[in-house]
């Protein structure tokens, strides 16, 4: 490693957001910046990769290969992670289940938790991630209280069910591809058009409301920027209903689609960072209400 004055001109970067690598190509490069100022790259080959059993690339700034010293690592590409369909299973035995149906009735919770594949890992509620050609991609595991609410004080508020061991009989390889929660109903109902929502829980309890939409969850507010998640939606109508605070950051993404978007949880919020679901159990708005707004 090259020195100045006594010290090391180069440094791995600390924190930040990681680049591609070179070798892999998976975003887990962190590279050798200036150790005067932390920021001036080495070269964009310069660096290592952190995923050290299946690629185990590291390069020196002065051009001297970690591969030279070590073995190199065969670059692994590794099996998608697939759920075997026994794994889904309905279950209404949970507090999300009964409060669902104090909502909208007995009959109609029954339905949405029989379209949308709702299962049960204990007391806790299991929405299953399954893609438009009947794959299950995954399993995400959250307690909920008898009201309805996550119980954010748990220990895992939020869990996927291939980190827990007691699920691996169950399924088959560990590369994370998400789809959008209810994905698979799009051949269902092939002639409704889609709205987006963020959380699992509103997109199912939204279908009981409203028959207009085919409701789908991201997952998450940063989860509906990927491209490939997207070519599911291809040919279909599309409305994104973001939460409260997430307008712009969804907008971009309905203008790079050609989709459409509301702006009701950002005229007259509940309360901040609510979502459509908040704003139909406090009566601020009716799902009835929501239209289509194209905004250019």
């Amino acid at each position: 490693m090259e020195r100045v004055n006594g010290g090391y001109r180069w440094e791995l970067r600390k924190g930040g957001k990681k680049m591609r690598c070179p070798a892999c190509g998976q975003m887990r490069f962190v590279p050798f910046v200036s150790a005067a100022d932390g920021v001036t790259l080495a070269g964009e080959e310069y660096g290592r990769c952190d995923r050290e059993q299946n690629c185990g690339y590291f390069r020196y700034p002065n051009g001297k290969d970690a591969q030279s010293v070590a073995e190199p690592r065969p670059v692994v590409h590794e099996e998608p992670l697939r759920f075997y369909p026994a794994a889904v299973r309905t279950d209404p035995g949970t507090n999300l289940f009964d409060y669902v149906a104090g909502m909208v009735g007995l009959a109609k919770a029954i339905k949405v938790w029989n379209d949308y594949k709702i299962g049960r890992d204990g007391t806790r509620t299991v929405f299953w991630y399954i893609d438009k050609g009947g794959c299950v991609r995954a399993g995400k595991s959250i307690p909920y209280g008898r009201d309805g609410h996550r119980i954010k004080t748990d220990k895992y508020p939020a869990s996927w069910l291939h980190k827990c061991k007691s699920w691996d009989m169950y399924r088959t390889g560990k590369e994370l591809q998400l789809c959008y929660f209810g994905e698979h109903l799009l051949n269902v109902y092939p002639d409704k058009p889609v709205a987006i929502v963020e959380s699992e829980k509103t997109a199912a309890v939204l279908s009981a409301y409203s028959d207009t939409f085919l409701w789908l969850a991201s997952g998450g507010s940063q989860m509906i920027k990927q491209d490939e998640k997207n070519e599911a939606l291809k040919g279909r109508g599309v409305l994104l209903v973001p939460d409260n605070g997430q307008y712009w950051n969804w907008k971009a993404i309905a203008d790079k689609n050609g989709w459409e978007i509301t702006t009701k949880m950002e005229k007259c919020p509940c309360f901040a960072g609510c979502d459509i679901l908040d704003m139909i159990e406090t009566g601020t708005v009716h799902v009835k209400t929501i239209d289509y707004e194209k905004n250019n």
